[in-house]
C-alpha cells in the first residue's frame, strides 16, 4: 500500500502542479488539487485489490489526468463559449458562497438536495483557497477514479477472477465512463457514491461484514444529496437482493437480514423524503409516480440536435409499452450515423463496445441471467440497472442520455462478466458421473462381484 501510496501521490501531485501552472488562477488551483489530492488519494491507496492490477490502475489513474486536462483545456472553455456548461453556473455560484462563508454569513448556504449541494461542496473546497473551476475538475476527477475503484473492488468480491482484469479494463479505461465522471458538476459525486455503494453490497453479500453495510450506507448518502432517486434505486434493489438472496445455510443469515432491512427503512423513507422534494412527488402512487417520469420526455426535449423523437405516453399501460424503445435509446443510442458532432461519434463508437461484448459474451450473460439467485451481486446490479433504465427511458436527448448511462454502465458489465459458462459445462460431465454412480449403487453387492451368480440368481428366480 505504502508503494502505491507513494506512486499515486507523486503522480496527482505533479498533474496539479502542471495544471495550475496552466491555469489563470495559479495558486488557487493547486491547492483546490492539492487538498482534492490529499483526501482521495490516500481512500485509493486503502481499496485492497490483487497485485497483478497495480499496472492497470496505475495506468487508469495517468489516463483520468489526462481526460482531466482535455476536459479543463478544451472542452469545457468549448462549451462556456457558448453558454452551455453547467460547470460555470457551479463555479459563478460557489465562489459567491465562498465569499459569505468567509463573511460568517452562513445562514445564505442552500441546503436542499441537488444541485445547490455541488456549489456547497465547491464553495467549501474554495474557502481557503479562492475559486477556481480548474481545481474542481481534478477534484472531480479523482472523484471518478476512486469511483471506477470501488467497482473494480466490488467485483473483485463477486466476478470469476480469470474475469476480473477484463472487467477492470472497462471500468478503469472506457472512455464514456472517464469523461462523464470526470466533468465538473453532480455526475462525478453520484458515481463516486455508486461505486463506494457496489463495493459495500459485494462485501456484504459475500462476507456479512458490518463495514460493508457502512460502505453501503456511505456512498447512499453521498448519492441521496445529489441525485436522490438514484439512491433511493439504490437501497431498494440492496433490500429486494437481501430478500431473495439469502443465505439461508449461513449462520445468523436471517438474523443480518432482518437487521440490513430495519437499517434500510429509514434510510428509504429519509430518500424518499427526497425524492419528493426534488421531483414534486407528493404521493406513493402509481399514477403519480409514472406521470412525473413520462414527463421527462417533455422538459428534456432541449431543442438542439441531440433531441430524438418520442411518443406521448398515456397512462401506465403507454409507459411500459415504450420501455423496450426507451431502453434502447438510452443504452445503445446515438447510432454512428446518428452522430453530429465528434463528442456524439466518440459515445456512438462506445455503445457499439457495449453491444459487441454483450454479443461476443451472450453465453456468459445468459448462464448469469440463469443463475442470479446464487450470484446476490449481480442480482443487485440487474435489479439496479431495470430501475435506472425505467427512471432514464423517457428522456428524449441523447446528450442527457450519455450522461445518465455512466450511472448504469458498471452493472451492465456485470452481467457479461460475472457468467462462467465454462465452469458450468465442466460440471455436466460430473453430473452424469454421479447419476451413474448412484445407479450403480442400486445394483445388488452380490451381483456386481460375480455376474454369473446373478444370472444363476434371475434363473431361479424365473
Amino acid at each position: 500500500m505504502n508503494d502505491r501510496l507513494e506512486t499515486f501521490m507523486l503522480a496527482a501531485v505533479s498533474a496539479a502542479l502542471a495544471l495550475s501552472l496552466m491555469s489563470d488562477t495559479v495558486s488557487a488551483t493547486f491547492g483546490v488539487s492539492l487538498l482534492a489530492a490529499a483526501l482521495l488519494i490516500p481512500i485509493a491507496c486503502c481499496i485492497r485489490l490483487h497485485r497483478d492490477l497495480n499496472s492497470l490502475i496505475f495506468s487508469g489513474l495517468l489516463w483520468r489526468l489526462v481526460v482531466i486536462g482535455l476536459v479543463t483545456f478544451w472542452i469545457l472553455p468549448y462549451y462556456a463559449a457558448r453558454n452551455s456548461a453547467d460547470a460555470v453556473w457551479y463555479n459563478n455560484q460557489a465562489a459567491d458562497l465562498a465569499q459569505a462563508i468567509r463573511a460568517g454569513d452562513w445562514w445564505q448556504l442552500p441546503l436542499n438536495v441537488g444541485s445547490d449541494l455541488v456549489t456547497v461542496v465547491t464553495a467549501l473546497f474554495y474557502v481557503p483557497f479562492g475559486p477556481s473551476s480548474d481545481g474542481v475538475t481534478f477534484l472531480s476527477g479523482l472523484l471518478g477514479f476512486v469511483g471506477s475503484l470501488c467497482f473494480v473492488a466490488a467485483a473483485a468480491a463477486a466476478l470469476p477472477e480469470k474475469n476480473l482484469r477484463e472487467y477492470a479494463i472497462f471500468a478503469m479505461l472506457l472512455p464514456s465512463i472517464v469523461f462523464w465522471s470526470t466533468l465538473f458538476g453532480k455526475d462525478s459525486w453520484v458515481f463516486f457514491g455508486l461505486g463506494i455503494s457496489a463495493l459495500g453490497v459485494a462485501q456484504w453479500l459475500k462476507y456479512r461484514t458490518w463495514s460493508g453495510l457502512l460502505k453501503v450506507l456511505i456512498g447512499m448518502g453521498i448519492v441521496g444529496v445529489f441525485r436522490p432517486h438514484i439512491a433511493l434505486a439504490t437501497a431498494l434493489s440492496f433490500a429486494l437482493t437481501t430478500l431473495v438472496c439469502r443465505k439461508r445455510s449461513a449462520p445468523l443469515s436471517g438474523t443480518k437480514s432482518f437487521a440490513v432491512l430495519l437499517v434500510l427503512a429509514p434510510a428509504t423513507f429519509l430518500l424518499w423524503r427526497g425524492v419528493s422534494y426534488s421531483t414534486g412527488i407528493t404521493e406513493v402512487s402509481e399514477e403519480s409516480i409514472v406521470g412525473r417520469t413520462s414527463e421527462q420526455g417533455v422538459y428534456t426535449q432541449l431543442g438542439g440536435g441531440s433531441d430524438v423523437a418520442t411518443n406521448e405516453i398515456q397512462g401506465t399501460r403507454g409507459f411500459v409499452s415504450q420501455l423496450p424503445e426507451g431502453a434502447v435509446r438510452l443504452l445503445f443510442r446515438p447510432w454512428p450515423w446518428e452522430a453530429k458532432s465528434p463528442f456524439m461519434f466518440l459515445a456512438a463508437l462506445d455503445n457499439l463496445i457495449l453491444i459487441g461484448i454483450l454479443a461476443v459474451r451472450r453465453r456468459d450473460v445468459m448462464d448469469t441471467l440463469r443463475n442470479l439467485r446464487t450470484r446476490p451481486f449481480a442480482f443487485f446490479s440487474v435489479v439496479l440497472a431495470i430501475e435506472l433504465i425505467m427512471i432514464f427511458s423517457t428522456i428524449a436527448n441523447l446528450g442527457l442520455l450519455m450522461r445518465e448511462k455512466t450511472q448504469i454502465t458498471p452493472f451492465l458489465y456485470v452481467l457479461a462478466f460475472c457468467g462462467n459458462r465454462r465452469a458450468a459445462s465442466r460440471t455436466r460431465p460430473v453430473r452424469r458421473n454421479e447419476d451413474a454412480h448412484a445407479r450403480l449403487n442400486r445394483i445388488p453387492a452380490r451381483a456386481r462381484l460375480d455376474p454369473a451368480g446373478a444370472g444363476a440368481s434371475n434363473t431361479q428366480a424365473s
